[in-house]
């Protein structure tokens, strides 16, 4: 299928191919375009390393796509897909748009796609998405892109919908069996996970990733030998696939044994291939000392991590970096401090080249982080002030992430002003697939008196038993307060 062109000249400049990889011609997908061969098998391959979560390795197929054919727009989407750091994935994605009015509409959809997430605007992200699955109803990337979008949204039975529509169409395409397992495993469908994973490692045996993502379900459900165990087998596949490392690190906190955690995660850390996979794992090392109470290495890491991004100049993951301590500090009650990273962490965003609605969108994780602050400080109608306004200020654009946040707010505020009803209401409005929420619900449902519900929270907190940064907040004191319900 090729689009029209308005000269003979242009098209025989213009090499485009179907979306489906293979020989011969494959109606009903969306096209690639670009002007060079050599490109396009450089970007064939990198979409297959990324399909496989190879991602580092995807990023360098994609750059030398670009290097090949300047004007390769989904190339350019490969790249915001996999970037290094934001910077790199904010001027993709503004080249990708540059040149989405150059390729065909089914292109300049997925192009779309990605710059209305980007900017926080799901709407318009939705009905480029509408338009695309009405044109290539037959395209089983277009399903899983759809899917993707649910997925970000924590829509998981309209995700597995797509992911079935996708597996129907094409039943060896493998990345939508990866994500349908986490979309069953997050509506508590521990048995479909499992076939969809099963599915999944049937397709790509010879891939790490398959082994990696059973491993989490069976972290998921509280066996974790049998997790490290799957974990250890995509470790013989590709013995530098780090998020493998990452996961071992987590069965042995969640095992009590710290000094195994941090070995699996130096050995990630020394395997890294790139500042964004050490920067993961540096996390994760904070994490590690934020489990076990110890705040002042846990400071450390985290600075170690912001380090990288310093010596990058990448102003936006500074600004998260900062905007990540000040949540730590408030944590812990450090509140002055707390205040003050926000603060530096948004006038590093006034400064970085972003567009409006970037830096609107961390203006908001601004006013979230300091609503927190202010709680914290106990400054109960500052805060009940602030919650009210973030609510109103993300109203306008109805991001679900950002909507779960005010409610979290609104239910934080509730819970300090023993406002049980309130807080139950608001909180079960919040993310469900936090910890930090079911701790927050839990606290709510005792105050009110409902045992029964406050059990059950601090059941689905204290044994969440994945890879979640607020889960490290929470996990001690939810274990803690459990053992001593189910003692009276």
């Amino acid at each position: 299928m090729r689009p029209q062109l308005p000269t003979a000249a242009a098209a025989a400049a213009l090499l485009v191919v179907l979306g489906c990889a293979g020989d011969g011609v494959a109606p009903g997908k969306v096209p690639i375009t670009t002007t060079s061969s050599k490109a396009l098998k450089e970007y064939l391959a990198a979409r297959e390393l990324q399909d496989n979560l190879r991602l580092s390795e995807a990023h360098g197929r994609y750059a030398r796509a670009v290097e090949l054919d300047p004007e390769f727009a989904l190339a350019y989407l490969g790249l915001v897909q996999t970037a290094l750091t934001n910077d790199e994935l904010l001027r993709s994605v503004k080249r990708a748009a540059e040149l989405a009015d150059k390729v065909s509409p089914g292109e300049a959809h997925m192009i779309r796609v990605a710059e209305a997430n980007i900017n926080g605007h799901p709407e318009v992200a939705r009905q480029h998405l509408e338009a695309l699955a009405a044109e290539f109803p037959n395209d089983e990337r277009v399903h899983f892109v759809v899917g993707a979008f649910h997925f970000g949204r924590g829509e998981w039975q309209q995700a597995i919908e797509s992911y079935r529509k996708a597996e129907a169409i094409n039943p060896d395409f493998a990345p939508p069996y990866n994500q349908l397992g986490y979309a069953l495993r997050n509506l508590g469908d521990f048995d479909g996970s499992a076939k969809a994973f099963k599915r999944y490692t049937e397709l790509i045996p010879d891939e790490p990733n398959p082994y990696d993502s059973y491993a989490e379900l069976l972290m998921k459900v509280g066996k974790f030998q049998d997790s490290i165990d799957q974990y250890e087998k995509a470790l013989e596949i590709n013995p530098n696939f780090t998020a493998s490392y990452v996961g071992i690190a987590h069965d042995r906190m969640f095992l009590g044994d710290f000094r195994q955690a941090r070995g699996a995660l130096a050995r990630a850390l020394f395997i890294a291939p790139n500042d964004v996979e050490r920067r993961q794992v540096l996390l994760w090392i904070a994490v590690s000392y934020i489990y076990e109470g110890d705040l002042d290495r846990a400071f450390a890491e985290l600075e170690r991590r912001a380090e990288i991004a310093r010596k990058g100049q990448d102003r936006l993951t500074i600004a998260g970096d900062l905007f990540l301590l000040g949540r730590v500090l408030t944590e812990y009650g450090r509140t002055d401090e707390a205040r003050a990273k926000y603060d530096e962490g948004l006038a590093v965003v006034e400064s970085a080249w972003a567009s409006p609605e970037v830096k609107e969108n961390f203006r908001r994780a601004h006013l979230a982080g300091i609503t927190r602050v202010t709680l914290a400080a106990g400054d109960l109608d500052g805060a009940a002030g602030l919650a009210a306004r973030y609510l109103e200020t993300v109203q306008r654009d109805q991001v679900p992430g950002q909507l779960r946040q005010a409610h979290a707010l609104l239910g934080l505020v509730a819970l300090a002003r023993s406002d049980w009803a309130t807080a139950i209401a608001e909180l079960s409005r919040a993310d469900q697939s936090d910890p930090y929420t079911h701790y927050l619900l839990a606290r709510a449902y005792l105050g009110g008196g409902d045992r029964k519900a406050g059990l059950a929270a601090l059941e689905r907190a204290a044994n969440f038993n994945g890879l979640a940064f607020s889960y490290a907040f929470v996990r001690r004191p939810a274990l803690e307060l459990l053992a001593e319900q189910q003692r009276h």
